[in-house]
């Protein structure tokens, strides 16, 4: 029996800066997933306030 490999998965270009942006808040030291939740929800803008100073303080790359 042969085994065939899956097909690679492609990312779409949000996708691809939203692995990014996942890559420099671990490196920030963003690493709970609270933490990456917070982050997306501010730069949404379904959050605002003091839970976005760490959005503020590491806006996302280009």
């Amino acid at each position: 029996m042969r085994t065939v490999a899956p097909p690679a998965q492609t990312l779409v270009p949000s996708q691809q800066r939203n692995e990014r942006i996942r890559g420099m808040l671990y490196t920030a030291g963003c690493t709970s997933n609270a933490c990456v939740q917070t982050y997306f929800a501010c730069m949404d803008g379904y959050l605002t306030g003091e839970p976005c100073q760490f959005y503020r303080d590491h806006p996302p790359p280009p």
